[in-house]
């Protein structure tokens, strides 16, 4: 009834933000604290624009819907931490003295390939379900179809450039505080 149904909603946007911290502070500690934050800005990206999609298209904010969109973020943050497992890998055996930017660059890259064939695998079942699954299924394909390209737009177009651009302006604010002190 509504009564339950508000109450179910009350605890996945509960549940969604409480995934965002632990996922804040997972990253934080398996990667370090400027990865986690494009990955969390990623996901909320992410989740924003799949809200407003749902929004937009008046579909019904249910249970269905509710589970796409917490299967969207475990989706969103395991195709960030591939990217960002790449980063750290390539920036370890990397030369010394590579810019960051390109370590990061090369990394999407290296696993686009990958991105591309589960996102299109995944694409291909979600829209099967679109067209043929019925309408207890429809609107969770919808959501998880839509959050998925963002999904996959996102971690390549936005958190990985977003992490080198705080990199690069944290190497840029240390490197005129070092110059200041000799001044």
């Amino acid at each position: 009834g509504p009564i339950l149904g508000g109450e179910m909603k009350k605890q996945g946007i509960l549940a969604a933000i409480l995934s965002c911290i632990g996922i804040l502070l997972y990253l934080g500690y398996r990667f370090d604290f400027q990865s986690a934050t494009g990955v969390v800005t990623a996901v909320v990206h992410d989740l924003l624009l799949t809200l407003g999609f749902i929004s937009v298209m008046g579909m019904e904010f249910d249970t269905t819907v509710l589970a796409a969109v917490l299967t969207l973020l475990g989706y969103s943050v395991n195709d960030s931490i591939v990217i960002f497992d790449r980063i750290r890998e390539n920036k370890r055996i990397s030369k010394t003295g590579t810019e960051y930017g390109k370590i990061v660059d090369d990394s999407i890259n290296q696993s686009l390939s990958r991105t591309l064939n589960t996102t299109i695998t995944t694409l291909l079942a979600l829209i099967a379900l679109v067209l043929y699954g019925g309408d207890s299924i429809h609107n969770f394909a919808v959501a998880l179809t839509f959050g998925s390209l963002v999904g996959t737009y996102s971690s390549n177009c936005l958190a990985a450039p977003f992490v080198a651009d705080l990199f690069i302006a944290q190497k840029k604010h240390a490197e005129a505080e070092a110059q200041a002190k000799a001044a």
